[in-house]
């Protein structure tokens, strides 16, 4: 179940999963101290909140099916003809239930719905299975890209993109 956020209070839920599934998902590709930047720059509450009023961003909680209990999280970012997939992340215990897809089906009919004609997101460069991940899914890369996020810190990412139909 996918379920839209806007109060503080869901948002902090976001904020504390980021914590966690980003440690796990991050911890053998990038130093702790990027993953700490990272989250206090894109995921706290006040900087989602800023990503929603200025910045088109949408946030949503994963909950799992049966006990409605956030497992994840998943933000999408519209934009005149295509959707950013920005975000999504689940506790590792829940990876390989279905759940991540349910996400991706979300994502891809959102687009749809708001007459998008692609999908897309970036992945960093070295995150070999969520790139085979999306190239499953039917993303291809577009470009290469690095991006420089302060701290001294870049994102040495792929754009990926799935054109809908």
């Amino acid at each position: 179940m996918i379920v839209k956020v806007s109060e503080r209070d869901a948002l902090k839920e976001i904020e504390n999963l980021a914590a966690v599934t980003w440690h796990e998902h991050y911890g053998k590709l990038l130093p702790s101290g990027q993953i700490d930047f990272m989250l206090r720059k894109f995921l706290t509450v006040d900087a989602m909140a800023r990503q929603m009023e200025h910045d088109n961003y949408s946030y949503y909680l994963i909950k799992d099916d049966d006990t409605s209990v956030s497992i994840g999280f998943m933000a999408l970012q519209e934009s005149p003809g295509a959707l950013f997939l920005s975000k999504i992340y689940l506790l590792k215990e829940f990876r390989g239930r279905g759940y991540g897809s349910q996400g991706f089906d979300f994502a891809n009919k959102t687009a749809e719905e708001k007459g998008a004609g692609k999908v897309w997101l970036t992945v960093n460069k070295h995150n070999t299975g969520s790139y085979e991940i999306y190239l499953k899914r039917g993303y291809k890369v577009v470009k290469e890209d690095v991006t420089d996020i302060g701290g001294g810190y870049v994102m040495d990412d792929y754009i990926m993109e799935l054109r809908l139909n």
